[in-house]
């Protein structure tokens, strides 16, 4: 899955598989995770959003399954 550089304090990449519905963070820590079941549209929401940080700590961390992949 290819990422994308993005504007944020927290988040130095994100990737999106929409068939498979998978997120796939790079924190500016290095840690890379995967988050399952997410719709394209909370994909969008975070990337509109002011603070992409704040929209996935609000939105995403909790409700969507994850694992460490990097």
């Amino acid at each position: 899955m290819r990422r994308y550089r993005i504007e944020s304090s927290a988040i130095s990449s994100l990737g999106y598989d929409p068939t498979n519905r998978l997120l796939e963070l790079e924190f500016v820590t290095g840690a890379v995770y995967d988050y399952e079941g997410v719709p394209p549209e909370e994909v969008l929401a975070m990337l509109e959003s002011d603070s992409r940080g704040r929209y996935f700590d609000l939105h995403i961390r909790g409700p969507y399954p994850y694992r460490r992949v990097a």
